[in-house]
């Protein structure tokens, strides 16, 4: 594989530079800037370059890059692959785009827990799944279409998402929640549901007398 032009290299740097100082990537209109090209396509062409070359990984949203290698070309260890995914208060679409304009948020998230897929970050805003998920955690969720039994989703029902427990049973899929006030939800299997992703993990403020920490939980 061919090493990195003088841009590139540049590129790179400056995206490490950005995580190290300011915890997340930079935009390409940052990225133009300090190398010192003219537009974001010129700064999109090397960010480009630098994913066909497999020293970053691009995903959804303006932050959205995953540093694999340094720009030596040796492989970061995976707890320090980050990834920076997109946070909704709400999901009303499915894969494989969701509407950039309900983002509210960008937060890093380690990349194995994605498992080399991608996902986005949904925050939670009723009791249903408590006390496993708290009105006001953040739910990161990875893109998938099926599910286990027992296992944490976020469902598409008519055009609105909901974060429930899988459950299947003979010819019937369940939507169940943590907290027994709340009734079951059923379906036919195959029909009236679209599951978008699996919860793999959560980001949970703990608010304390003299401090506040935030902190992920991976499940």
């Amino acid at each position: 594989m061919k090493g990195l032009s003088p841009k590139q290299r540049q590129v790179l740097e400056e995206i490490l530079r950005s995580l190290r100082q300011r915890g997340m990537p930079p935009i390409l209109e940052e990225i133009a800037e300090a190398i010192g090209v003219k537009s974001r396509f010129g700064a999109f062409r090397h960010v480009r370059a630098l994913e066909q070359k497999g020293y970053i990984r691009r995903l959804p949203g303006p932050r959205g890059i995953q540093v694999l290698k340094d720009p030596a070309g040796n492989p970061l260890p995976p707890e320090e692959q980050v990834g920076y995914l997109p946070v909704y208060d709400r999901v009303t679409a499915g894969p494989p785009v969701l509407a950039r304009d309900e983002v509210v948020d960008y937060i890093p998230v380690p990349a194995f827990w994605l498992g080399g897929g991608d996902g986005f970050a949904v925050r939670v805003l009723t009791d249903s799944m408590a006390p496993t998920v708290a009105a006001g955690d953040i739910a990161i969720v990875r893109w998938q279409q099926v599910a286990m039994p027992g296992e944490i989703v976020v469902a598409l029902i008519e055009d609105e998402a909901v974060l429930k427990r899988f459950e299947r049973e003979s010819d019937t899929i369940f939507l169940t929640s943590d907290n027994p006030a709340y009734t079951p939800l059923g379906f036919p299997r195959g029909r009236g549901i679209q599951i978008l992703g699996k919860v793999v993990g959560l980001l949970r403020r703990f608010n304390g007398s003299t401090t506040s920490r935030e902190q992920f939980q991976r499940v």
